[in-house]
């Protein structure tokens, strides 16, 4: 016969273990915008608005994804209408896509610097393969006009630049 106080202290303790966890990771900034759960929804959601963007033609919601620092380049636009237009003429679909993170800084526990590389690879109608790679600082408090999207590039199946945003 199982003990009747044993049945309600069992999930008592499995809550207050859970509401334990989620306070140190609150106090620790594990959930806020510079913590590891805030970054990594902030690069799902950017590498979904970026193949959404270039694949709907939206070269005005890709470019308010870059950087201040980046939107004073007076070819961004142009490369981006380009970018947009190459994925039409390509006919490209997404094989595969992955983000990752480049570099990052702490002070006292807390991201100073935080760059993601998002890689999205895909295929034309004829089977040609490419890659489209982006650079964003998500977090750059010495350099915050460089927060935002960077560098994007489409490379070709022997790594060669096809389109970039870099100059």
């Amino acid at each position: 016969m199982k003990h009747p106080a044993l049945s309600v202290a069992l999930p008592k303790k499995l809550v207050t273990g859970a509401v334990l966890f989620a306070v140190i990771l609150s106090v620790t900034g594990c959930f806020g915008k510079n913590g590891t759960i805030g970054i990594y929804t902030h690069r799902n959601d950017t590498l979904k608005k970026i193949i959404k963007y270039i694949s709907k033609d939206d070269s005005e919601g890709l470019y308010d994804l870059f950087s201040k620092d980046k939107k004073r380049d007076k070819n961004l636009m142009e490369c981006l209408d380009a970018l947009c237009d190459f994925w039409d003429d390509e006919d490209l679909t997404v094989k595969r896509k992955r983000h990752t993170s480049g570099c990052s800084a702490y002070d006292h526990g807390k991201y100073t610097y935080y760059e993601t590389r998002y890689y999205i690879y895909v295929e034309s109608s004829d089977g040609t393969e490419y890659e489209i790679y982006v650079s964003e600082d998500y977090i750059n408090k010495n350099e915050p006009e460089m927060v935002g999207i960077n560098i994007i590039e489409v490379r070709d199946e022997d790594n060669d630049i096809v389109l970039t945003s870099y100059n």
